[in-house]
């Protein structure tokens, strides 16, 4: 008699790959309450207040009075005195992984804004806010808007426009810059996200899958991630271009890199 072949078993559909929780956000939520009300109590310290300032030229700099980085954590543009080396901007490390948190540039700082990118060596601007609401300005522009545009910043730094693409229905932007410092170079990727409103969420459901296309084109220019040989966004840190008021900005730069290695 011929023998029967044996069955062979079923394959297992392949397994989905879902980023875990970061660590700093995987506890318990009394822990987190806790560590919360830490923060409230260590900000009564000097060095760990809001940074006050003592003449109105520094203080306008600022977008919103209120929204100012502590004394003991905030970039200091380094060829200023020490007077005039102020910017409204917060670095931020979540293991390996470094951010800065930053305003919408005004008229007055954009200058100040691409000293910093170009001090602290940061290869990436993510934007989260739309540069006009409700006629009130969020952010200035601050970059050349047309391909191959030269502007000038300061007397020493030109930023050229490279190349932009627009996917999404335009609700996702990314350009790319050069910039050139006493006959150096470097590239910049400026990555968009202009329809979060403010002090909101993105609630349509193209809106929010904008947002996650976003979140996939910042993770394959991350180091370990896949693409990472195939996009040309690939350096190990990130600027936030930020103007808004309920935090939820974080979510996005902040936590998913780390997400993405299971951190």
């Amino acid at each position: 008699m011929p023998r029967e072949r044996p069955s062979s078993p079923t394959p297992s559909p392949p397994a989905r790959s879902i980023p875990r929780v970061p660590s700093l956000l995987d506890q318990p939520l009394d822990t987190l309450h806790k560590k919360y009300i830490l923060l409230g109590s260590s900000s009564s310290s000097p060095k760990n207040s809001p940074i006050t300032h003592q003449n109105s030229s520094i203080e306008s700099r600022d977008r919103h009075r209120k929204i100012v980085p502590y004394t003991s954590n905030r970039i200091l543009l380094s060829s200023r005195s020490d007077s005039e080396n102020y910017i409204n901007a917060s670095p931020i490390s979540v293991g390996k992984e470094r951010y800065i948190a930053t305003q919408g540039p005004t008229e007055g700082t954009v200058n100040d804004f691409w000293e910093m990118v170009w001090q602290e060596r940061s290869p990436r601007i993510i934007m989260l806010c739309k540069f006009w609401e409700e006629g009130k300005e969020k952010c200035r522009v601050y970059y050349p808007e047309f391909l191959k545009e030269v502007v000038g910043v300061g007397e020493i730094m030109e930023v050229e426009c490279m190349g932009f693409e627009r996917e999404c229905g335009g609700r996702i932007e990314m350009r790319e810059f050069l910039l050139i410092r006493k006959g150096k170079e470097r590239r910049v990727w400026r990555f968009l996200f202009n329809v979060w409103p403010d002090q909101g969420i993105p609630l349509s459901g193209k809106d929010q899958k904008a947002l996650l296309h976003l979140i996939k084109n910042i993770q394959i220019s991350l180091p370990g991630s896949p693409s990472q040989q195939k996009s040309p966004r690939t350096k190990n840190s990130a600027l936030q271009c930020w103007d808004r008021k309920d935090g939820n900005v974080y979510c996005i730069g902040l936590f998913t890199p780390a997400a993405w290695r299971g951190e």
